[in-house]
Parts: structure tokens; sequence; C-alpha cells
């Protein structure tokens, strides 16, 4: 559910629907890097991803880290930021550092994962996060259009059933 500010979300997502492609256009001249973060929360099996007001498909929650910022920290600040959940910062266990080119940026993202007990109840901003959802990483694995990010994060998962099959010699 959106936080109570419709009218200043409303002018946030427009700002963000404008600029988005006026960025892509600047980084196709100039090809930039950035650096930031990502992180997996799974609950019951199941991955919690975002709906962006700017991009379609899925993606993890994240962002881009602040000059100077610890990258655990940026982490747990994007997490209440986007969706309005707080960890401790222990709770976010390091995963592998992806390096990639999305959208002619050279991207340096910092990956995290949390296991929690429970889905918590999330708050998305509203306007850079308009909607949060929970998929089985099977699920998730079958739709197109996922942001690279997430699908490097689906391929370097361990299914169960995957791995009993390839115990088996099935695969």
């Amino acid at each position: 559910m959106a936080r109570a500010r419709p009218l200043a979300n409303l002018l946030r997502r427009l700002v963000y629907r404008a600029g988005f492609p006026l960025a892509r256009a600047w980084w196709w001249l100039t090809r930039p890097s950035a650096t930031g973060v990502a992180v997996a929360i799974v609950a019951k099996g199941q991955v919690l991803v975002v709906h962006q007001s700017f991009r379609k498909g899925l993606g993890l929650v994240g962002g881009g880290l602040r000059p100077g910022e610890d990258p655990r920290a940026g982490m747990v600040r994007e997490l209440a930021e986007e969706v309005g959940l707080v960890l401790p910062p222990d709770r976010l266990r390091v995963l592998p550092v992806q390096e990639l080119v999305h959208e002619r940026r050279s991207l340096r993202v910092h990956l995290f994962e949390a296991e929690l007990p429970e889905q918590p109840a999330l708050s998305p901003d509203g306007a850079e996060v308009v909607a949060v959802s929970w998929h089985q990483p099977a699920e998730l694995r079958a739709q197109p259009g996922l942001h690279p990010v997430l699908r490097g994060w689906l391929d370097s998962r361990t299914e169960p059933e995957l791995a009993a099959r390839d115990d088996a010699g099935q695969c």
C-alpha cells in the first residue's frame, strides 16, 4: 500500500517517468558507471520483487550508493525508503558482487540476501516503487523482462529439486 502522500507521489512518479528516458539517452551518449546495491528478501520460499513506476518488468529492492556510503548501510537505507522494511544490517548476507552493463551503464552491484520467517507487511514508497509482490523463484525464471540483477540472483540459486536431480544424474 502506498504511503499517504498521493499528490506528492504522483508528481514524483511523473518526474521518474519523464526523467528516466532522458537519463537512458544520456547513458547511451556517455556510457557511465555506477555502484549500487540490491537485496533478495526470501520468506517462505518466495522472493520479494518490486514494480517500479518508471521501468517495465520486475526487480529486487535496491538502488544507488551515495558517495562514501557503506554497501550494507546503503541497502538498509534503500529497504526503508522503497518498501518501508527496517532490517538490522547483520540480517543481510553478503553475496558476490555483480558486474554488468545494463541500459548502457557499467554497473557494480553489491548483492545481499535476507531470509525472513514470514512475509512482512510492506509499504511501497508510491513514487519509485509502486507495488511489491512475492513469487516462487521457479515462477520468476519463466518470466521475460526481469531486471538483470534479479535474473543473476535467480541463476545463482540452486533449487532443492534441481539439486536432487543433479545428485541422481538426471540432468
